[in-house]
């Protein structure tokens, strides 16, 4: 099976990022799940599964004097896995510094019309 796309989804154990997660679990795809609740995230990772998608969950909180360690090692650890991030989804916290983490291409390829 070959991953077409890599997602990461903060907020993903409830409300628009959970959605987001489900919707996007599909064969073949890659998701990253990231939120506060260990549980939830096994409940969301387990349905995403379930529906094909390659899932892997990462428990963070996100406050203003820790995130950006926390951001670059978390993007470092997908990088060196996946290879790259396709789509990021910040439904909760800040996720704003990944764009430091990315590769180099533009963030407007692929994006819908």
């Amino acid at each position: 099976m070959r991953l077409r796309h890599v997602y990461v989804i903060s907020g993903a154990t409830s409300g628009i990022g959970a959605g987001v997660a489900q919707e996007f679990a599909r064969d073949g795809e890659a998701l990253v799940l990231v939120g506060r609740d260990q549980g939830r995230l096994d409940e969301a990772s387990k349905a995403a599964h379930e529906k094909g998608a390659k899932v892997e969950t990462h428990t963070m909180v996100l406050r203003d004097t820790d995130t950006d360690s926390k951001v670059s090692e978390l993007m470092k650890s997908i990088n060196e896995r996946h290879g790259r991030v396709h789509i990021v989804f910040s439904i909760a916290g800040t996720l704003a510094h990944l764009a430091d983490t990315m590769k180099d291409e533009p963030w407007g390829q692929g994006t819908a019309e």
